[in-house]
């Protein structure tokens, strides 16, 4: 027969029992919860109406925080480029140059079964493949 250990709690307890977070006397995790965001949803009006953010709160704010984000996604979309260069190498791996990352691999010996390791290398999965290849591309600043 298995002794319970000490140091191990038995599965049925309360999760709350196994950690090491307190919380305040006589509550819960969901009943502090619940009055904390009670107590923030009292207060968060007061903040919002008062009279140092009528001038500067508006319900445009967020409209205008989606367009700016919009518009510095376009202009770093507009100045970038993809960048590719192919690897070409015997046996089943392909190290792609630093800074680029695999975008696809192939290998021969038709063998369709591929991985890529630590996100620079193709790894063609057959028994004696003759040869790898990578497409390795990176994002680049266009050329002005």
């Amino acid at each position: 027969m298995l002794e319970e250990h000490k140091d191990y709690p038995s599965p049925t307890l309360d999760p709350r029992e196994r950690t090491n977070i307190s919380y305040p006397k006589g509550l819960g995790l969901d009943d502090f919860t619940m009055k904390f965001f009670v107590i923030l949803l009292v207060l968060s009006p007061g903040a919002v109406l008062s009279n140092e953010c009528i001038n500067e709160c508006s319900l445009t704010d967020p409209t205008s925080l989606n367009s700016l984000m919009q518009s510095v996604v376009e202009m770093v979309l507009k100045n970038a480029q993809i960048v590719c260069t192919d690897v070409l190498q015997r046996g089943d791996l392909a190290t792609c140059p630093e800074g680029t990352t695999p975008a696809s691999c192939s290998c021969g010996s038709a063998c369709g079964s591929w991985d890529v390791r630590s996100g620079t290398t193709c790894h063609c999965q057959c028994h004696k493949i003759d040869w790898t290849s990578a497409r390795c591309c990176k994002v680049a600043a266009k050329k002005k």
